[in-house]
């Protein structure tokens, strides 16, 4: 038994008046807000064994998603294909926040999702993504 509800595996911590979401909270919500009905083609412009994309279409709307399993920092490329007109504008969330760092009650922000807009027309998502790793 332990004294605190927030262990670095709970998605939400909380206490009688105010809660958060921890990145093991952020990283779900945030896959399964971003995607869309049909998979659509997506490379990467780099080789990195810790990058993963994968890119899908609703009408009104592309979502890709860009994962970095590693422990550094990576610049890359997403070229989306298949897309009649291609992508015009639109938005960037990234999980942002220090890799060590985790949320709590009094810094519940420290880990969240930040969100920027694109220019438009989108044919390339430039990127610098770094990994989170959970402790």
């Amino acid at each position: 038994m332990t004294r605190t509800p927030n262990w670095p595996t709970n998605m939400i911590g909380y206490n009688g008046l105010t809660s958060y979401g921890s990145a093991s909270y952020w990283v779900p919500k945030m896959l399964s807000d971003g995607h869309g009905r049909r998979v659509v083609g997506a490379t990467l412009g780099t080789r990195n064994r810790n990058l993963a994309v994968v890119a899908s279409h609703s009408p009104g709307h592309t979502y890709a998603i860009l994962v970095n399993n590693g422990g550094a920092m990576v610049k890359t490329t997403v070229k989306l294909v298949g897309l009649r007109g291609g992508a015009m504008g639109g938005t960037a969330t990234v999980l942002s926040g220090n890799p060590a760092a985790q949320n709590s009650l009094t810094q519940p922000n420290l880990v969240s999702p930040k969100t920027t807009g694109l220019s438009s027309p989108v044919a390339e998502l430039r990127s610098a993504t770094r990994s989170r790793a959970t402790p």
